[in-house]
């Protein structure tokens, strides 16, 4: 995998709010990317999934906290 090709994919993550770009190419997770590894979070819908109820039911994100660098 080339370098050009990381660097589109996690472009793409930062535009569903998995990562934010930090500048110089690195980039941070977000909760938003914890909450989709734990398999808490629909990245498509961007909704968070209420795991304590149903996993049918959705919840709003948290407001996406921003990094200006």
């Amino acid at each position: 995998m080339s370098r050009t090709q990381i660097g589109r994919r996690m472009k793409k993550l930062a535009e569903h709010g998995l990562l934010t770009h930090v500048g110089n190419g690195a980039y941070v997770i977000t909760e938003e990317g914890e909450a989709y590894l734990d398999e808490e979070y629909d990245a498509e819908e961007g909704v968070y999934l209420d795991r304590e109820n149903d996993a049918s039911e959705l919840s709003t994100p948290a407001e996406p906290e921003t990094n200006d660098v």
